[in-house]
């Protein structure tokens, strides 16, 4: 007998299914992981909200979207995970599998579409600073944005349209696309919504870590010289000629636009001396915000390796030849990936962990009246 899942099933060497312990352990993963990462993922929300210079940052408005496809993800389909993990199959309908799919296939492809965005945020604002002050604007962001939106939805829709399909395959714990029965869908959503936006982004990440490391290694030089007394103008010597090596030029439209941000451009010793610092707090700001980006990128590498690894061998060999054992695991690995962000934030951005003390603090006076 053919089942709506495309997978064939005989009545008669039916055998009830019995969670042992493994799967127990499983469930309580699932739930706890869930529950952090909803949990984690509102105060991210609210820290965004209750802020308003984090309204006003194009990196907030990255890891807010990137929090808001978390949320969804351990909300809709992490509960869904638990009850096929108890059932040992899938126990909804088949149009809850569909839609089910479907929303784990959006939000999947969202998620590396934002990592995408953030790398290449990034590396513009390193290598090119006063550039990104002048021209990158949250408005640019939240176009980004659309545009990833709109990419992931033309992939998770061509099932619809007759390409590929949305089925649940024994042996995993969530409906998805079918791998191995689609290759020719499975395997251009594999590439151009996952392994080229992965590559693109590790290739800029490598790049911001280099030019990062460079610039605190330059940092370290001018407070050196500093304390052995090269005077301060060195140091301002030195920070306009890394601004002008770093822009290309965009140095002179920058002090027109932003004196504050703009060394030299005052004409006394008091006004250089506010305008050097106001350069070293605005780098010290963007290097802090991207050494935490950084991190999420390299948890977010870290949870999905595994988890690409067994897709291309699914569409390569089929989805039999993953062991249970490697497929369980893989998926709550990626499942890992939603609440680990918020942890990166609360150590190592200080917006972000001030925000979350004053939210928490909030909630337990509340609680103790």
């Amino acid at each position: 007998m053919e089942s709506l899942y495309g997978n064939k099933t005989n009545n008669s060497n039916h055998k009830e299914f019995t969670p042992n312990a493994g799967i127990y352990f499983l469930v309580v993963t699932i739930v706890m992981t869930a529950i952090v990462s909803i949990f984690g993922n509102l105060l991210v929300h609210i820290a965004f909200w209750r802020d308003t210079s984090l309204r006003k940052s194009s990196p907030a408005i990255l890891v807010m979207a990137l929090a808001t496809s978390d949320f969804c993800m351990a909300a809709f389909i992490m509960p869904l995970t638990v009850m096929t993990a108890l059932h040992g199959e899938w126990p909804q309908s088949h149009d809850l599998c569909v839609a089910s799919g479907f929303l784990n296939t959006v939000l999947t492809a969202i998620q590396f579409g934002i990592l995408f965005s953030i790398s290449v945020n990034r590396y513009i604002a390193v290598t090119f600073p006063h550039r990104y002050q002048l021209n990158w604007k949250p408005t640019t962001t939240y176009k980004m944005l659309l545009i990833v939106l709109l990419h992931s939805l033309l992939w998770s829709i061509a099932p619809f349209c007759g390409w590929g399909g949305y089925d649940y395959i024994h042996g995993t714990l969530f409906c998805n696309i079918n791998w191995s029965q689609h290759k020719a869908h499975s395997t251009s959503l594999l590439v151009f919504c996952y392994i080229i936006p992965a590559v693109v982004a590790s290739m800029l990440y490598i790049a911001v870590f280099l030019k990062v490391r460079k610039i605190r290694q330059s940092q370290q030089r001018e407070v050196n010289q500093m304390d052995s007394g090269s005077g301060q103008e060195t140091g301002s010597t030195s920070i306009e000629k890394n601004e002008r090596s770093s822009n290309n030029g965009d140095n002179c439209r920058t002090c027109e636009n932003e004196p504050s941000l703009s060394p030299g451009t005052r004409g006394d010793i008091h006004g250089s001396y506010v305008s050097v610092n106001s350069v070293i707090r605005l780098r010290k700001r963007e290097l802090q915000v991207t050494s935490s980006l950084l991190l999420v990128a390299t948890a977010f590498a870290i949870f999905w390796l595994p988890r690409g690894l067994v897709n291309f061998i699914a569409i390569v060999n089929g989805r039999d030849s993953i062991p249970r054992a490697a497929e369980y695991t893989t998926t709550v690995f990626i499942f890992m990936s939603s609440f680990i962000n918020p942890i990166i934030y609360a150590f190592f951005q200080r917006q972000y962990k001030k925000a979350f003390k004053e939210i928490l603090s909030g909630m337990i006076m509340y609680f103790r009246q």
